[in-house]
């Protein structure tokens, strides 16, 4: 099934449209497949990101893979995702095994 972030393509918020982008971003220059789901398409993709984040109010963006819950705790702020992004496991953090990264100059 693979990566698939929960995002939002209409919101009034700038911090949460940037925040998708940098994940966007990141998981494109580093190969890595993902889908996007608009939560603001169809309600049911939606309550469906909320019951598998397992918070009746999560907002977007929210990281799966598969069914592993990937969280948010690293996107707020965006200089944590950076920090990851950068100096942690970021494939870790993904549950993404080495090999399912084309180019991870990260580990």
């Amino acid at each position: 099934m693979g990566v698939i972030i929960y995002m939002a393509s209409v919101s009034s918020s700038l911090e949460l449209k940037k925040n998708q982008e940098r994940i966007f971003s990141v998981l494109s220059s580093k190969k890595i497949p993902f889908k996007a789901v608009d939560i603001t398409q169809n309600s049911e993709d939606k309550d469906v990101m909320r019951k598998k984040a397992g918070n009746p109010k999560a907002l977007p963006p929210q990281i799966f893979n598969g069914d592993a819950y990937c969280g948010v705790r690293f996107i707020h702020p965006l200089r944590e995702f950076k920090k990851i992004v950068l100096h942690e496991g970021f494939t870790h953090v993904l549950h993404l095994a080495a090999e399912q990264c084309v180019d991870t100059g990260i580990k």
